[in-house]
């Protein structure tokens, strides 16, 4: 069943106003990107790559589309909120390809480099296909 469509999303309705959503999201997206690089030596031990900001960037678009659409109206509580644990999932298990990725031989190394994409793109089909199917 669709939800009525409103004009906050989730980020606005736990921000408090449509405002606040969009300051929650921008803020999120700002912490995310800039202390990444100092999670990524402190706790990791591992030099900044493009890999790290390719897995945020990714997971901060996603949420905030998550978000849009229910918003909009198409996706309802429990879609939304099974696409953010959707979402989180496959970034811890990024995260985890990117801290090993070191210790491995090359050919290991090169089937745990395209493991993240392969998981994002199993995500973004599945939200298309959820997309498609409640239109």
């Amino acid at each position: 069943m669709k939800r009525k469509k409103t004009t906050s999303g989730l980020a606005a309705r736990l921000a408090g106003g449509a405002v606040g959503g969009a300051l929650a999201q921008v803020l999120a997206g700002t912490v995310m990107k800039n202390f990444s690089p100092v999670i990524s030596n402190i706790v990791f031990h591992r030099m900044v790559t493009t890999e790290l900001f390719l897995i945020v960037g990714w997971a901060v678009l996603n949420l905030i589309v998550v978000d849009t659409l229910y918003a909009s109206g198409l996706f309802s509580d429990g879609v939304s909120s099974l696409f953010v644990v959707l979402t989180l999932i496959v970034v811890v298990a990024s995260l985890y390809c990117y801290m090993i990725y070191y210790d491995l031989e090359k050919w290991k190394g090169y089937i745990d480099g395209f493991l993240p994409l392969v998981m994002v793109g199993i995500a973004m089909l599945a939200m298309a296909r959820v997309m498609f199917l409640r239109k």
